[in-house]
């Protein structure tokens, strides 16, 4: 494994984070690493930012708004379901992860009949620079995903995956985004 590879050859202590299935264990990576490097002071800060910004997006979510249908789903099929870090942003958010709800546990692969099924208001897929209009061809040409309501609004949100994926304060970012394209029309922002 390649942490023996690196204690082997290396003085150092090494530390592995393995937790980063909610927005508190996100919170307690920043904090431990600022602990391990001497900069608590530094991480507070940081963690107190991330939390403002998620607050702050949260409060622009329309009052009474009706909460959201939401799958992530994209080419290969893989979808986000209860206990990871994108159900938790959901929640957060007060969306609803279709996956989480029809029993997907942790990630799982789905076909597009059962997107189609759970007729989603949003598909959330992460993509990588210069995949953004593949993505959105895939999308859009598939007849039963232009079935449901997501097909239908134009409510395919393609986020890049450097947000999509991130484990670290960048989540306020995924948050940010995710309130502004699925809750606010143009006059709210």
């Amino acid at each position: 494994e390649v942490i023996d590879q690196l204690q082997a050859g290396c003085e150092a202590p090494i530390v592995r984070f393995s937790d980063f299935d909610n927005l508190d264990q996100i919170r307690n990576n920043i904090e431990m690493t600022g602990y391990l490097i001497g900069e608590e002071t530094a991480t507070e800060v940081l963690v107190d930012k991330m939390d403002t910004r998620i607050r702050e997006a949260v409060s622009r979510i329309p009052k009474g708004a009706t909460p959201p249908k939401v799958v992530s789903f994209g080419p290969a099929s893989y979808t986000a379901g209860g206990g990871t870090l994108f159900d938790d942003i959901l929640k957060t958010i007060g969306a609803v992860n279709l996956a989480a709800v029809n029993g997907v546990d942790r990630f799982g692969q789905i076909g597009t009949e059962q997107v189609a099924f759970w007729n989603p208001d949003w598909v959330i897929c992460g993509v990588d620079p210069g995949a953004e209009e593949s993505t959105r061809d895939w999308f859009f040409e598939n007849p039963v995903l232009q079935a449901t309501r997501a097909g239908r609004e134009d409510h395919l949100l393609l986020v890049p995956n450097r947000l999509y994926t991130a484990a670290s304060q960048h989540v306020a970012d995924l948050v940010e985004l995710l309130v502004e394209e699925i809750y606010l029309t143009e006059e709210d922002q």
